[in-house]
């Protein structure tokens, strides 16, 4: 049995250091601002959060960081080393490796993300089917899957790119 407690207890109990009322309940925008400001002053999260953005800035404006073209061959400067005009060289057919990296940036973030959202997308329809169907169908689709994991996936990726061509949807599929 609970004891009522009065007003004037109830003060002395929070002054003594007692028991505290009930918090009223965070809203939920109070709790995603709570969240990102604890993501916000973590070091961690602050220094991959920079890493990202830098990425993904240079993935939209390489064309203006980048004086020389990527593609551009120069067979007098085939492997030269780091210098003021390429900051990180160059390679075996004189192409400058830093706007080679830079400019590689913006199909990276276009891939990878694409091909995650459709890897989540995938599974999440399979285990979901799976679990509706549950019995034989589980099964079956689990062992086709330990099958399709069973091989090297960079096989699985060189046969489906040379199946179905180059192409950055392939890519995409593969991923």
């Amino acid at each position: 049995m609970v004891a009522e407690v009065s007003p004037v207890q109830a003060a002395t109990l929070q002054a003594d250091g007692g028991v505290e009322p009930a918090a009223k309940p965070k809203s939920a925008a109070e709790r995603l601002a709570e969240l990102a400001l604890a993501l916000l002053t973590t070091g961690t999260f602050a220094t991959g959060g920079a890493i990202v953005l830098f990425w993904v800035i240079d993935a939209i404006f390489w064309h203006v960081l980048v004086p020389q073209n990527p593609q551009a061959l120069n067979p007098v400067l085939t492997l030269a080393p780091p210098s003021a005009a390429h900051w990180f060289g160059t390679d075996d057919l004189g192409r400058d490796v830093f706007a080679r990296t830079l400019a590689g940036a913006a199909s990276v973030l276009t891939v990878a993300p694409a091909g995650t959202l459709l890897g989540l997308a995938g599974g999440t329809l399979i285990g979901l089917c799976t679990g509706y169907f549950r019995g034989a169908t589980d099964e079956v689709v689990m062992r086709v899957v330990d099958a399709v994991l069973a091989f090297p996936l960079i096989v699985i990726a060189v046969l489906v790119l040379a199946v179905l061509g180059p192409s950055v949807i392939n890519v995409i599929l593969v991923i």
